[in-house]
C-alpha cells in the first residue's frame, strides 16, 4: 500500500486550527502558544509548560492538551480535564477532538484511494 503524505504546511495548518478550536479563538492563549509570525510553537514544549504556571488551572490544562496535539508533549491527564474544566472549556476540548479526527479521517481516505491509483 502506497502511503500518502500530506504536506507539512497542511498538517500544521490543521493542527493550528485544532488548537484554535481548543482555545476557543482566545487571542491571548494563541499568542501564548504560537510564535506570532510563524506556524510554530513560541517556545519549546517544556518552556511553554513552565510559563503556563502563570495561567489559570483551566488554561494550563488547555495548553497541555494543545501540546499533546502538537507534539505529544503536554502530559494532559483525563482526571484533570474532567475535574477542573468548566462546561465551556470541556466542550471546546470535545470540539477540538472532533476537528483533529476530521483530519485523521481525511488522511485515511486519501491513503485508501491511493491504493487504487
Amino acid at each position: 500500500m502506497k502511503r500518502v503524505r500530506l504536506p507539512d504546511s497542511l498538517l500544521e495548518s490543521h493542527l493550528i486550527g485544532t488548537v484554535r478550536t481548543l482555545f476557543r479563538d482566545d487571542e491571548r492563549l494563541m499568542y501564548f502558544f504560537f510564535h506570532h509570525m510563524k506556524g510554530t510553537l513560541r517556545l519549546p514544549p517544556a518552556e511553554l509548560l513552565r510559563d503556563a504556571r502563570e495561567l489559570s488551572r483551566s488554561e494550563r490544562i488547555l495548553v497541555q492538551i494543545g501540546l499533546d496535539y502538537w507534539s505529544d508533549s503536554g502530559g494532559a491527564k483525563l482526571p484533570d480535564i474532567l475535574d477542573h474544566l468548566d462546561d465551556e472549556n470541556l466542550l471546546a476540548v470535545i470540539r477540538s477532538i472532533l476537528r483533529k479526527r476530521e483530519m485523521d479521517l481525511y488522511v485515511t481516505l486519501r491513503e485508501e484511494r491511493s491504493c487504487f491509483d
